[in-house]
């Protein structure tokens, strides 16, 4: 509702008014912010990831996210999807962290440069499989 209000008045104005509506409404309603990250993630997820060649299904982002994924299962065998899901999936919660701090008042400086080792979480599964085995 408030997008299409937003996209009305960009059409009507210029577009970086748009971008300072949208702003303001982000920091107004930061809550509702970090919910839609909540809601688009597994379609993100399966795009971001398929884009980088892995294969991955709608189930298995919902599985890794909820942590009930199982090696024993068939359809959970290919490590390096299901490994690259899950790295995935740590970092959008660490990124939603920062987002958060940000959005509650913190310097987004420092919170990036306390937060950034974090945001290599998308490769440690990845890295603990090539310790581990010669996958990959």
């Amino acid at each position: 509702m408030f997008c299409d209000a937003a996209l009305l008045f960009a059409e009507r104005h210029s577009k970086s008014h748009l971008a300072v509506i949208i702003f303001i409404w982000v920091l107004w309603n930061h809550k509702r912010y970090l919910e839609s990250i909540d809601e688009i993630y597994k379609t993100d997820a399966y795009h971001s990831l398929s884009i980088e060649c892995y294969t991955v299904s709608p189930e298995l982002i919902e599985k890794v996210k909820v942590g009930d994924w199982n090696i024993n299962d068939e359809s959970d065998r290919n490590l390096r999807d299901t490994l690259a899901a899950r790295g995935y999936w740590q970092t959008t919660v660490l990124v939603k962290q920062s987002i958060e701090k940000i959005l509650v008042g913190q310097k987004s400086g420092e919170v990036v440069e306390q937060d950034q080792t974090g945001f290599s979480n998308y490769f440690h599964p990845m890295w603990l499989l090539a310790l581990l085995t010669d996958q990959i």
